[in-house]
Order: structure tokens, then sequence, then C-alpha cells
């Protein structure tokens, strides 16, 4: 697993995500909701879930040949949004990740794939082995119906995360950005990054909102998204739906039982708008991606715990 990878998601992109679902108890720090996630999307594209979808289309859309194995699904990355200047100009702005939305254009068709055929491979022609957290138990997942428990819990996640970034307030242009004296040399030094960086331009209810629906990397993911957001002066509008046929198998998430799911998600009817109201995504890009989340169960709701992308986010 790459560390300190940029969470990416492709903007306006339909995705397939993967979701492991376990029971914890609560986390009594909030620095363990902002931890890092567990794969980088060096791809531009939904700073959120659209968490930017990813929320960046700015990621390369072409599966990397070297150690980062993230899709062309992708939002601006971790470090990027980390470092993402208070200064609103376009290229200090964040890559549109819609995160854990997938957004699609009115053309794509109705039916996904149930599972990606073409297999992403390096530029010699060799495959590419999956990386993601999860990647061998998901060879053994069995398809499931679109209406199972998990499915639509993945997507009311998902969806209330897209709704989180429908009222992020822009950050003030005088806020300081907290400054990073060094690069992480560890996941925990990551996470911490995070979410300084993150609280430095997020108010308290938007942190509380992320809270509700994710924990760990996951909730670094969605904060940094958030930031994104926030310092662009960015706002989303939609919410994804899952299309084609959803695959789960059951796992372990540190240690305890889990659900791991893959779904395809479609945000056709998502947009983001800068802060003049002007769309600043590219109707022509991907409309459908692969994801992978991962959701525990924290006093008996579920929640996301990770979010990544397979090697071919297509669906």
């Amino acid at each position: 697993m790459l560390a300190f990878r940029c969470f990416a998601a492709v903007q306006g992109i339909i995705f397939r995500n993967i979701v492991i679902l376990t029971p914890t108890t609560k986390e009594a720090s909030m620095s363990v909701f902002f931890k890092y996630p567990s794969r980088s999307r060096l791809l531009g594209t939904l700073g959120t879930v659209a968490v930017s979808a990813l929320v960046l289309s700015a990621c390369a859309t072409e599966n990397p040949s070297s150690d980062s194995s993230s899709p062309a699904s992708a939002s601006a990355s971790v470090s990027a949004s980390a470092h993402a200047s208070s200064n609103k100009s376009s290229s200090a702005s964040p890559q549109v990740s819609e995160q854990g939305t997938a957004s699609a254009s009115a053309e794509a068709s109705g039916e996904a794939s149930p599972k990606a055929d073409a297999e992403a491979t390096s530029s010699d022609g060799q495959k590419l082995e999956e990386i993601y957290t999860g990647s061998e138990e998901m060879k053994n997942a069995s398809s499931v119906p679109v209406d199972t428990e998990e499915v639509k819990k993945t997507t009311e996640l998902v969806n209330s995360f897209e709704n989180i970034l429908t009222k992020v307030k822009a950050a003030p242009s005088a806020a300081p950005s907290p400054e990073r004296t060094a690069d992480p040399t560890s996941d925990e030094e990551a996470e911490q990054q995070n979410v300084e960086q993150a609280r430095a331009v997020l108010d308290d209810e938007t942190i509380r909102s992320i809270e509700a629906v994710a924990v760990d990397s996951a909730a670094a993911e969605f904060a940094v998204q958030a930031s994104e957001y926030a310092l662009a002066g960015w706002h989303y509008e939609g919410s994804s739906t899952v299309v084609g046929t959803p695959r789960m198998t059951e796992t372990q998430y540190k240690g305890q039982p889990a659900r791991m799911l893959e779904v395809c998600m479609d945000s056709s009817s998502v947009k983001i708008y800068d802060e003049n109201n002007q769309p600043v995504k590219d109707d022509n890009s991907p409309k459908r991606s692969l994801n992978i989340y991962t959701l525990v169960q924290v006093d008996g709701q579920w929640k996301i715990a990770t979010h990544d992308f397979p090697n071919n986010p297509d669906c």
C-alpha cells in the first residue's frame, strides 16, 4: 500500500466501488478520522467524492505504470490539496474530485458492465497487479443486487458526502495555510498533516458532518476534498447513483469481520461550479468509474473508512 497518495476521483464519473463493512468502536481522537487514504490517486479530477468525485478531472485518466496503480479517475491529490493556496486562481484551485460520487454524461448508457473486462497494463504490456486494500479478497467476490443493504448504505454515505460539498463555506482569502516543515515519514505524520491542513480552512460544522459519514483515511480524504472546495470557492450540485451489477465479498478490516463491495456509480447529474458560478468540469470527461470503499460500523452506524480505485476504473 502506497503511503501519502493523493485522493482523487474522476469528476463527473460513474464509480464502481469496493466497500468494506466492519463493526468497530468509536475513536476518541480526531486524528483517527483524518488519516491519509490507503491509496493515492495521482490522477486529476473530482475533489470529492466528487470527495470531490473525487473532485478533479485534472488528474490523468491513464493507469500509471509505476508504483502508483490508481486509475484514471481522479481528484486533486491529497498533497496538492494540502498545499493549496488560499489564492483562488485556477492554477491554485483544487482539482474537481467527485469522490464518492460518480458523475456520468447524459449520454452515458444506463447499463454498466458488472465488471470491467479490460485489464490495466504497463507500458511494456505487462498486467498490473492490484494493490488496493482487499484486492485479493475481491477476486472471490460474488455479484449482488443493487438493492442489497450494503450497496444501498454505500450509496447513502456517498450521497451524504456529496451533500456536504454543496454547503462547504469558502475559506477566508486571508486565512493562512499551515506550513509543512518537512515531508511526512510515516502514515501517522501524514495523517496529522492532513488534519491540520484541512481544519485550517474548514468550519466545525463541516468537520462534524464528515465525521458523521466517514472515519480513518476516508475522513481524511473527504476533509481534504472539502478544503479544496473551500479554498477554490467551488460548490457542488447533484448526486451519484449505483448502476450495473455490484459485487461483494466477506473480508477483514483491522482484525474485524467486514464486507467488501465493488460498485459502478454514475454521476451524470453531478455539476461543479466555481466562485463565479461557472462550470469547472469537462462534460466530455469519463462519467463512470470503479471505486473501492471500506465501511466500518461505529456505534451501530455504517461509515466509510477507506476509499480507493482498481487499476482499471472503467465500468
